[in-house]
């Protein structure tokens, strides 16, 4: 690099010396002015990145198992189908293991029943025990609204007796009045103190019955409250059984068993590793009769579906959008320029390996993006380093000349100045009135119906005017070497940018991705 920049010195320093030389038998000073040739080629912008070739589909097998492994099946590079064996591990202690589980879980599960049963079988005697008392509280409270009823029945009854003797009192007292003769006067009283004497045990049974019967009431009330007392313990007796029983659900405690025997047939499944689809094994880290260190068995990827896996500066993360073109040359086969699209772009930055985000004070943040290649091409290898163009914009397909060399009139307009075989070896300069299309740092695109492919353009128009005679000496405009003298054509240098996410606007030049250097 530093040779080419002494070169490049001393080139220039020597184009110098000869800026001005004398021309024609006159000895007239004629000034040189470095040109570029014409030439019809497209701009366009783009931003350069380097890119590492991807699998669309990568696996990393693990495993959890601390057993040796046993036998594998498969070698770096052998091809493999969804569902072939890849290797195996020693099942024995797995096995042994499992036993115990699943007898342990039955002990428990056993357990846990003949707790059920005792729970279910209190329930039940709660539920037995409500009914038993309920019939008996029934059962008392019938048999004292039956005793009430029978008291008020012969309350009754005695009652119309004594209206019977009372009739009775009344009819012998009006018969007693007529009666003169005293022996049956006697007999009137006699029958009359009796009946008198039975109204009054009548009233006393009366009495009585009505007593009975009032208590009778009572014991009624006192009854259906005790009730309502036995119906809400014995309620509480039987919530409280089934509360148990629901507490003994929750509290079932076979969970961790259960949770064991899974994982040991899962594990048991797993001794078996199969492949999760098609593809190829490109990295093995276990070896048969040892355990696996980590937990990386190996690696499988899909080596047909593959991606280019770019990196882009935060600058120009933004300009970049899905199906945009790209171009990609491949570090190992440097003269084959491939073509594809951009696939995917990841919105979040790239995270450095302790999981922060690839930014920080100083530092540009970094996006990943992915080029899905236009057509399959064997050569190109999964890990393989590539450099990327995505472009951004392409011109019309004009003719293309040095940035520099376009110049702004007073009048707005735009101009160039072309350096026209005049007699001899000297050139007239001539002005070009031009429509700039596409420009990017180097080249712009310019339209003119005076401009032809064989025409060299002044790189410096503000050293010369309409008219003048001029010697030219043309120049490679992108590395700043002199050509041959009196060339009247331009070969572009192209040149690219690695540095991952660098923004470069060049232009496409006979299958070389061209740029800021």
């Amino acid at each position: 690099m530093i040779t080419g920049i002494v070169a490049v010195v001393l080139l220039t320093a020597s184009v110098a010396a000869e800026k001005y030389y004398l021309a024609g038998s006159g000895g007239t000073q004629v000034p040189t002015v470095e040109t570029s040739g014409v030439s019809k080629k497209q701009v366009e912008t783009a931003v350069n990145t380097s890119g590492t070739v991807r699998s669309e589909h990568s696996a990393k097998i693990t495993t959890a198992l601390t057993s040796n492994v046993k036998e594998i099946f498969v070698k770096p590079g052998d091809k493999v189908k969804k569902g072939d064996p890849l290797c195996n591990f020693d099942d024995s202690m797995i096995k042994t293991d499992l036993e115990a589980a699943r007898k342990n879980l039955k002990n428990v599960q056993a357990l846990n029943e003949n707790q059920s049963a005792v729970h279910r079988r209190a329930l039940e005697n709660a539920k037995q025990e409500q009914e038993r008392q309920m019939n008996k509280a029934d059962s008392d409270i019938r048999d004292a609204q039956d005793a009430q009823n029978n008291a008020r029945v012969r309350s009754d009854q005695l009652k119309d007796q004594m209206e019977e003797q009372r009739k009775a009192l009344e009819a012998e007292k009006t018969a007693q009045a007529g009666i003169t003769d005293e022996s049956l006067k006697a007999e009137s009283d006699a029958r009359i103190t009796a009946m008198e004497g039975k109204i009054q045990a009548l009233q006393t049974e009366i009495e009585s019955a009505n007593n009975e019967a009032n208590a009778a009431k009572k014991q009624i009330r006192d009854l259906e409250d005790s009730r309502e007392s036995t119906k809400a313990s014995t309620r509480q007796q039987i919530e409280a059984a089934q509360d148990t029983i629901n507490t003994a659900k929750l509290e079932k405690n076979t969970d961790t068993q259960e949770t064991e025997v899974k994982k040991l047939e899962a594990n048991l499944k797993n001794t078996t590793i199969l492949a999760p689809f098609d593809g190829t094994v490109t990295s093995i880290s276990a070896e048969a009769g040892s355990p696996v260190t980590g937990n990386t068995v190996m690696v499988i990827e899909d080596t047909e579906a593959i991606h280019i896996s770019a990196r882009i500066k935060e600058f120009d993360i933004l300009k970049i959008k899905e199906g945009m073109k790209a171009k990609v040359i491949l570090d190992a086969l440097s003269s084959d320029e491939m073509t594809g699209k951009v696939g995917k772009i990841y919105m979040t930055p790239i995270k450095s390996g302790d999981g922060a985000n690839n930014s920080g004070q100083g530092s540009a943040a970094e996006y990943e993006i992915e080029i899905i290649l236009d057509q399959k091409n064997p050569n190109v290898l999964i890990g393989m380093n590539t450099k990327v163009k995505i472009i951004l914009e392409e011109g019309q397909g004009g003719y293309t000349v040095p940035y520099s060399a376009v110049t702004e009139g007073e009048d707005g307009n735009s101009y160039l100045y072309a350096a026209v075989p005049s007699e001899g070896d000297l050139y007239q300069v001539r002005k070009i009135l031009v429509t700039k299309g596409l420009e990017n740092d180097y080249y712009v695109e310019v339209h003119s119906d005076q401009l032809t492919e064989d025409m060299q353009i002044v790189n410096s128009p503000e050293t010369v005017s309409e008219g003048m005679k001029v010697q030219i000496q043309p120049v490679d405009t992108l590395a700043g070497i002199p050509q041959g003298a009196g060339s009247g054509g331009q070969t572009e240098s192209a040149a690219s940018d690695d540095t991952a996410g660098a923004s470069n606007m060049g232009i496409q030049a006979d299958g070389a991705a061209a740029g800021k250097e």
